[in-house]
């Protein structure tokens, strides 16, 4: 009996399973590490590229809004010189009236046309109690307005030396806010120029670009200009906006050209820059740090993929990675212990590429700038990046 029993003891396939089954149970455990260690690391490179293209983005608007408010200031300078143009027109234009009117009158009585005569008696009456008005309205907006546009020229100046450090600042905020938790952070860069902070293509141009490119503010305007003068006089309307438009353009010719002959019965001057004029803000392909700086060179001319590599913007954001792994501690260990992510935004204006034009925008790209940029990323962060810290630090970018 004892023999066989050992013997049927040696046949018996009891218990075999549980040593494949313990090796399954090992293998199938380290699957799931594996799989909750990768899902915590795709979920990390998702929260470092979002902060890297947060940042890109949030420092891309806010250059595009500084460009937008640079353009409104100047085309505030426009509204006021085209205010200063009418009402200096509207004098002028009262002033030859009251000149003109009583040789009118008199060849209307020689006309034997009495009525025609009292209605332009009427218009010359008017126009001699309106013109001391009009003469001390003027005046006050011809001082404001100067004071106004010195202002505004004042602020783009301002504006063109804060951006760039301000568009840094959020580009910094937002990639921390969004998961770049290492210092610095984010790193604001620029496809020009070389150095540590994105410039603004933009310096002061002609004073008398403020005119050229305000013809539409001159048009609206100058309708309130005839309407006034239609009310005013209305039996000699018709000769009093032949002489309006003739001042218009006279005013208009003076500050574009500096030179204007004006012809009229009109005593008071045409319009002229004083000595220290207001001046646009424009774009040119040769920007320099200094916020006065001026530019002769205008818009149409300028070479703007000069213009664009000023306005890519390449983001650089950095994170730290968990040492070890959410299951298994050392055992499934990163060999890094830090990225560095990059996302690229591009500032831009879909209708017309100038700060005479209010429409600019920002938008996130493909990243061209980090290749070409590398290096001097690297020297920036003040790590310099040999072979070993490149395999140390991944490069992220999933565009």
């Amino acid at each position: 009996m004892n023999q066989r029993s050992r013997i049927s003891n040696h046949r018996r396939e009891q218990g075999q399973i549980s040593i494949f089954f313990a090796f399954g149970l090992l293998a199938a455990t380290c699957l799931l590490v594996l799989i909750l260690n990768t899902a915590a690391q795709t979920i990390r490179k998702g929260e470092m590229q979002n902060a890297a293209d947060a940042g890109a983005r949030a420092g891309a608007v806010t250059i595009g809004r500084s460009l937008n408010l640079i353009s409104s200031n100047n085309r505030g300078m426009g509204e006021m010189i085209s205010t200063m143009i009418v009402l200096r027109s509207v004098v002028q234009t009262a002033e030859a009236m009251v000149i003109k009117l009583p040789f009118m009158i008199s060849l209307a009585k020689l006309s034997f046309n009495a009525p025609l005569a009292a209605a332009l008696q009427i218009d010359l009456q008017n126009y001699q109690m309106l013109l001391p008005e009009l003469r001390t309205i003027e005046a006050g907006v011809e001082r404001t307005g100067w004071q106004t546009m010195n202002e505004l020229d004042r602020l783009n100046q301002s504006i063109k030396t804060r951006t760039p450090a301000l568009a840094l600042s959020q580009a910094i905020e937002f990639s921390r806010s969004n998961g770049a938790d290492r210092a610095p952070h984010g790193l604001l860069l620029a496809g020009l120029p070389n150095g540590p902070l994105p410039m603004l293509p933009v310096g002061r141009g002609r004073p008398s670009l403020i005119v050229t490119e305000s013809d539409c503010e001159l048009s609206n305007l100058k309708s309130y200009g005839l309407r006034m003068i239609m009310i005013t006089a209305p039996t000699s309307s018709i000769v009093a906006a032949g002489v309006f438009e003739s001042m218009v353009g006279c005013n208009s010719r003076s500050l574009v050209s500096g030179v204007a002959v004006c012809t009229g019965l009109s005593n008071t001057p045409p319009l002229t820059w004083p000595s220290s004029a207001p001046r646009p803000m424009i774009l040119t392909d040769r920007p320099v740090d200094a916020a006065g700086a001026v530019t002769d060179v205008t818009e149409d001319r300028i070479d703007l993929s000069i213009v664009h590599q000023y306005l890519q913007l390449l983001n650089v954001s950095v994170g730290n990675l968990s040492p070890t792994g959410v299951l298994g501690g050392r055992m499934f260990a990163n060999t890094a212990n830090q990225w560095i992510v990059y996302g690229e935004a591009d500032v831009y204006n879909p209708l017309r590429w100038s700060l005479f034009s209010q429409d600019w925008r920002a938008q996130l790209v493909r990243a061209t700038l980090f290749n070409e940029r590398l290096d001097r990323i690297g020297r920036a962060l003040q790590i310099p990046l040999t072979s070993a810290i490149r395999r140390d630090l991944p490069f992220v970018n999933v565009h």
